[in-house]
């Protein structure tokens, strides 16, 4: 379940990072030059308002894997699944 979170990160990382080095695709990069256009980057994580146990597992596994393996602060921005019916 680890791998399969990473890959959703990663894979929002070039739709959820700002454009700050002048790269406008991802399509000509290698994965390490997707890697470290992530670095030191904040990705804000819409993603889940009706389960406790599962922003637990974004914000205690999740959260820390990406931070360690990419260098990238993932912040879990709280929903309301009622607010939205």
């Amino acid at each position: 379940m680890i791998v399969l979170g990473l890959l959703l990160m990663v894979s929002f990382i070039g739709m959820g990072c700002s454009n700050t080095k002048g790269v406008s695709t991802l399509d000509n990069l290698s994965w390490n030059q997707i890697v470290d256009e992530g670095s030191n980057s904040t990705v804000a994580f819409y993603g889940w308002g009706g389960s406790q146990e599962t922003n637990d597992w974004i914000d205690n596994v999740l959260s820390p894997t990406v931070k360690e393996l990419y260098n990238i602060t993932l912040s879990r921005v709280p929903m309301d699944i009622d607010e939205n019916t």
